[in-house]
């Protein structure tokens, strides 16, 4: 694709947030959830956003911020290439998909069952048309709880530029962190210790979204959609490190396998947990008594996993892919999904 095409698509709304012409400009955090009852074939991620209520001149200079960065390292800089989007592609270049809208309110696109659908701008646009329709207002810090991502939106004239950015949006410090402030020549600085939470985004986009074009700029970053063929390479690259560095029996690999490769499983990975995976190759204590007590998972002499049935296999996999949740009324009673049996 032309660079000076993309140029020419966020330029108009670099111009609107120096004349102040915007007509909307919002700042979300959002989730998702993996669907594994679903019907349609192509969803296997839900969303939830929340609407910071960040003023509309802080998100917009933020953005051109953003933007602005883009340009310079991305579309400014010799050595970057975008192509149109591929599993293969290496990391050097910069994907895009050509994006065709879609109206959620016609039955067969909405139950996945039109047959001129195309999976991989079918999920963009799903969540596009979710943030529309299932979005709060953040109430208090704890609404933040969970969610992984943030997603910053310029609107003018009926045209929407989208940057969204896979990292979680809530910082809280793990140390001391002072704030810098005063005359450092004057021999007096004023450190001020921060006790507060804070909200941090990255200096440049991971997802851009702008009229018919979707822009995947970091690597990976195709697991917000649930794609499938990146699906599947997710799963493919844990089954990989399971079999390499955790020590289990060969047998209890194959149940593990075997679960993994059935049917449409692949799309549990979409939310596959790294720091979980990380917990569990390190034996942490913690993580493994849950294992043990919460599923049922056998432990050997040396405290680690033991799979010996298909079901610690499932019950495995579902854990580190964040797909079992508790009953907020029941908590001895987890669910893989809202609408599944108990596990």
């Amino acid at each position: 694709m032309n660079k000076s095409d993309i140029q020419n698509l966020i330029t108009p709304f670099l111009n609107s947030i120096d004349e102040g012409s915007l007509d909307a400009a919002e700042m979300f955090a959002f989730k998702s959830k993996n669907i594994s009852d679903s019907s349609n074939q192509y969803l296997n991620l839900d969303y939830e956003f929340y609407n910071l209520n960040m003023s509309k001149n802080t998100v917009s200079t933020t953005l051109k911020t953003i933007l602005n960065i883009f340009i310079n390292n991305y579309i400014n800089n010799d050595s970057k290439i975008f192509q149109p989007y591929n599993i293969h592609n290496s990391k050097s270049i910069i994907d895009y998909i050509d994006l065709i809208n879609l109206d959620f309110s016609i039955n067969s696109i909405k139950d996945g069952t039109d047959p001129n659908l195309e999976s991989n701008n079918y999920k963009v646009q799903y969540l596009l048309h979710q943030l529309d329709n299932n979005q709060r207002i953040a109430q208090s810090k704890q609404d933040y709880k969970n969610f992984k991502h943030s997603l910053l939106r310029l609107t003018n004239n009926e045209k929407s530029i989208i940057v969204i950015n896979k990292v979680t949006p809530l910082y809280k410090p793990k140390g001391l962190m002072f704030l810098l402030d005063g005359e450092i020549s004057s021999g007096q600085p004023d450190y001020k210790l921060i006790e507060k939470d804070i909200f941090k985004l990255p200096l440049f986009p991971h997802i851009l979204i702008i009229e018919n074009k979707c822009f995947l700029i970091q690597a990976d970053v195709e697991s917000i959609f649930g794609f499938e063929k990146y699906n599947k390479k997710i799963r493919d690259k844990a089954l990989d490190k399971i079999n390499r560095e955790l020590p289990l029996t060969s047998s209890g690999y194959d149940l593990i396998s075997k679960f993994s490769l059935k049917g449409r499983n692949y799309d549990k990975f979409s939310t596959f947990n790294e720091e979980r995976y990380n917990k569990i190759k390190n034996n942490d204590p913690t993580i493994m008594t849950l294992l043990q007590q919460e599923l049922k998972i056998s432990l050997d002499a040396s405290n680690n996993i033991l799979i010996s049935t298909e079901e610690e296999a499932r019950k495995f996999i579902l854990f580190l892919c964040n797909c079992i949740l508790r009953d907020i009324e029941n908590d001895n009673t987890l669910y893989m999904t809202e609408k599944s049996k108990p596990l």
